[in-house]
């Protein structure tokens, strides 16, 4: 499989492999991901950040398009059906209605739909998560891992951790009992 573009963070540089799960350490967590995230910066949609802020006078809908709108792309016509399967397939319940809710009303887990599908509208070959902003209570890291690996296999998924043991903990979770 091929890499992505190495990315130098002081003396030391950081590659990932097309279709890995990750999960990365670093004492300056924030740095690193913002040195990762200038990969999203490319024309081309090579990486996408989950998280950021919701716009709160849009509904979740919008704050999904938004991404497209200012990049003046039409909106993937599969995104509503791959949001809806992802998140079955990590165990969220079905809620038809959240994407119609106003920003300002949204539950924890409208929220992090929007979050996802706002990084997967891009259709981008590399998924970025920072575990410190990552709602384990609202969806666990390793259902919405192995949902993300089976629905997306050449896709990366790299979680930036701030503390080696978050980041021992979460990979000991995600290569699971038999590993």
């Amino acid at each position: 499989m091929s890499s992505f573009s190495s990315v130098p963070t002081a003396n030391t540089s950081l590659s990932l492999i097309a279709g890995e799960r990750v999960v990365i350490s670093w004492p300056g967590r924030a740095a690193l991901l913002d040195a990762v995230n200038r990969l999203c910066a490319d024309d081309s949609p090579l990486c996408r950040y989950v998280g950021g802020s919701l716009i709160a006078d849009l509904t979740l809908t919008e704050n999904i398009l938004l991404e497209s709108a200012l990049s003046r792309d039409a909106a993937p016509d599969w995104l509503g059906p791959e949001l809806h399967a992802l998140f079955a397939a990590a165990g969220c319940p079905d809620d038809s209605r959240w994407a119609a809710r106003p920003a300002t009303t949204a539950t924890p887990t409208a929220r992090l739909r929007t979050q996802v599908g706002r990084a997967l509208a891009a259709d981008p070959d590399c998924l970025l998560i920072d575990a410190r902003e990552w709602p384990d209570a609202v969806l666990d890291p390793e259902h919405f891992t192995r949902a993300f690996q089976e629905r997306y296999p050449w896709r990366t998924l790299a979680w930036f951790c701030d503390t080696p043991e978050r980041a021992d903990a979460l990979q000991a979770r995600l290569a699971g009992p038999n590993q």
